[in-house]
């Protein structure tokens, strides 16, 4: 494989990831794992061009004998990305698309996710911290944020395209107009709705409620799934020892939601609706809870854990 042509390619679908939106970090992993395919492919004398399913497959075994079941998934997810951008959207003259590329693509199936119980945080630990926010734009920002995902378990992404025209300020609370491809209607309750309006009111004819910010204030654009990375890695920092060396993390507040929704009697289709989850796979990683629940009293203790009381 010539080296010369991988890493324009590489490059090319480093952009395109970039101008997704998506973080540094998520991009990181993708540059890592287009890298550890390239290095098969050209240990085994084989062109970009000329990946075939086969060469996929073998790719597979070779992972599975130094990495985990989701390692490895999540590396074959990577070529298969990777390869489709390849066979539609890149423009190298080194480079001739073909269409084995998106068939490889097509039929190559990573395994299983190997599934874990989620790490759950307690609501008096994120309100100590929540509550811990300067009174500033910034911190303001902040709390709603958070509040945001933890009340409704939608998406970074969901919550970042939030306009301000998408929210209806009720007596008790608000309602939430989601657009895109996940589009939904969601209700949060008065100290979410609060938090929001105080937003607004800082951010009087402004777009978009969560605007990115930097030493010399608010930036002209909004925040990006960089930003809300950053944000946490420093909550993490400063609250590790309330945090007890756990790590906080969007997905945190996701998984409380769906745990408090579940405590609160509410079925998994009604969860499911509110989280714009379309297919019963992404929910999967709370089956072990389901059970517990069903079996037990559940209570979410300061601790981080899980209190069973036999009914």
């Amino acid at each position: 494989m010539s080296i010369i042509v991988f890493e324009r390619a590489k490059k090319s679908f480093l952009e395109f990831l970039k101008s997704e939106g998506k973080s540094l970090n998520t991009i990181k992993n993708y540059s890592s794992d287009v890298e550890q395919l390239c290095s098969f492919c050209a240990l085994h004398e084989i062109s970009l061009e000329k990946i075939s399913i086969s060469t996929l497959e073998s790719y597979a075994k070779d992972l599975t004998l130094t990495h985990k079941t989701n390692s490895c998934r999540r590396k074959l997810m990577t070529a298969k990305m990777f390869l489709r951008f390849m066979s539609t959207k890149v423009d190298l003259p080194e480079f001739t698309a073909t269409s084995g590329l998106q068939d490889s693509a097509l039929k190559l199936i990573p395994p299983e996710k190997d599934e874990r119980t989620p790490k759950i945080i307690s609501h008096p630990i994120l309100n100590q911290i929540l509550e811990e926010q300067d009174a500033t734009d910034l911190g303001i920002r902040n709390v709603a944020l958070a509040l945001v995902l933890v009340e409704t378990g939608m998406l970074v992404t969901e919550m970042l395209a939030l306009k301000q025209s998408d929210c209806r300020f009720e007596l008790f609370g608000a309602t939430l107009f989601i657009a895109g491809k996940r589009s939904r209607t969601v209700k949060v309750g008065e100290k979410t709705a609060k938090a929001l309006k105080a937003l607004a009111e800082r951010l009087p004819n402004a777009s978009w409620f969560f605007y990115g910010y930097s030493r010399a204030g608010r930036n002209a654009d909004r925040m990006t799934p960089r930003g809300v990375e950053l944000l946490f890695s420093t909550w993490n920092k400063k609250y590790k020892s309330l945090l007890e060396n756990k790590t906080l993390h969007p997905r945190s507040l996701r998984h409380l939601f769906v745990i408090e929704w579940l405590l609160a009697g509410k079925t998994q289709k009604e969860i499911m609706n509110q989280m714009g989850l379309r297919t019963t796979y992404s929910f999967k990683v709370y089956d072990p809870l389901l059970l517990q629940i069903a079996q037990t009293e559940i209570k979410i203790t300061d601790d981080l854990a899980l209190t069973k009381t036999l009914r």
